[in-house]
């Protein structure tokens, strides 16, 4: 698994006041068709926080189920694992450290949103699932830069983890 880290603040770990473990999926079709959700305009890759008592697995099969409608049976391991190190957060006066465990899903399936659960925030945020070419993902994610200042470093990381998926398949 290859490890990427952004610590634009040289944050050491002592001055870390918050950890975030987030688990996320590039789902790829044998069409060169990728998944991304959308919520409030903003495109991710499916996936979400680990939860206490969970193993990164049990979280991403959990996550995957609740945004996608997808029921994982097996998982291979993530193939990345990006590190986010930075001062006042969101200016909270609190510097967070955000880990994200990168899974590539090879599948032909398709989301099932009739079984999913969202959250109050896709809820609200009338969440939906595009299928895109691989070849329009840079452009697609792109738009993110212009709907908040705060989704630069998302943007980066989604851009990393699409060169790295690239190489596996």
């Amino acid at each position: 698994m290859k490890r990427i880290i952004y610590n634009e603040d040289n944050l050491k770990n002592s001055d870390i006041d918050e950890k975030v473990v987030r688990v996320k999926g590039i789902f790829v079709n044998s069409n060169n068709e990728i998944l991304l959700s959308c919520c409030e305009d903003l495109y991710q890759f499916p996936g979400g926080h680990v939860e206490i008592g969970e193993t990164l697995i049990e979280a991403f099969k959990r996550e995957i189920e609740e945004e996608i409608g997808i029921k994982l049976n097996s998982v291979d391991e993530p193939f990345l694992h990006i590190i986010h190190c930075t001062k006042n957060y969101r200016n909270t006066g609190k510097n967070r450290q955000n880990e994200i465990y990168y899974y590539l899903v090879k599948t032909e399936e398709e989301p099932h949103l009739e079984k999913t659960h969202f959250d109050e925030y896709e809820a609200l945020g009338n969440y939906k699932v595009d299928k895109i070419k691989l070849s329009e993902f840079k452009l697609k994610v792109s738009k993110n830069e212009f709907n908040m200042k705060e989704t630069l470093g998302l943007t980066k990381e989604m851009l990393t983890a699409y060169e790295e998926v690239l190489e596996l398949i």
